[in-house]
């Protein structure tokens, strides 16, 4: 039976952020899947097989980066108008990588092109990573800035609109990423 185990859950923040705007919080974890195989040829087709599943397209990717994005802002009325109060966002990324059962007891050349390729596989979820980042900080510097409007209802809306431009620019990023990135391939 396969299993899904997390190696390590790490909790970062920036430093520069976090001294100014604790609202802010990046949680990263790191998981594996197994995969099995004698040689390079039959971990490569157990990892086209048992890999997650990518959401949009329901074919299977070597890696993936889940990535969620929590905000909360409150409102206060004001006599100058609605102003946003206490913005905060959260940005909770999980990176599952494929873990190879039989890596310590294959033979070194083996070896050696397995770490060559995790590597690589890890390097490009961490490039997806820092963008889910970058659009924390957006996010965050976005809500904080949010000035005071007429009305409580006009200013979520306008609110709602810069979300809504933040996110469609970070599926854009995240797409063009992996549009342009080398494909990662276990050799």
């Amino acid at each position: 039976m396969r299993s899904l185990r997390g190696l390590a859950i790490v909790v970062l923040c920036l430093a520069a952020v976090c001294e100014a705007q604790a609202e802010l919080r990046v949680k990263i974890a790191y998981e594996t899947y197994e995969v099995v195989g004698d040689d390079l040829a039959a971990v490569w087709r157990d990892i086209a097989a048992n890999a997650p599943r990518a959401l949009r397209t329901g074919l299977h990717a070597q890696a993936e980066s889940r990535i969620r994005y929590r905000w909360t802002l409150g409102y206060v009325a004001t006599p100058s108008g609605c102003a946003a109060i206490r913005p905060g966002v959260t940005v909770d990324a999980t990176i599952l990588v494929p873990d190879w059962v039989g890596a310590a007891t294959a033979p070194s050349p083996l070896r050696a092109a397995w770490q060559r390729y995790i590597a690589a596989v890890r390097s490009h979820e961490e490039e997806h990573r820092a963008i889910a980042e970058e659009t924390g900080r957006a996010l965050h510097a976005f809500l904080a800035g949010a000035p005071r409007h007429r009305s409580c209802r006009a200013l979520a809306s306008r609110i709602e609109r810069g979300i809504d431009a933040i996110m469609a620019e970070e599926r854009r990023r995240q797409s063009h990423f992996d549009r342009i990135a080398p494909r990662v391939r276990l050799r």
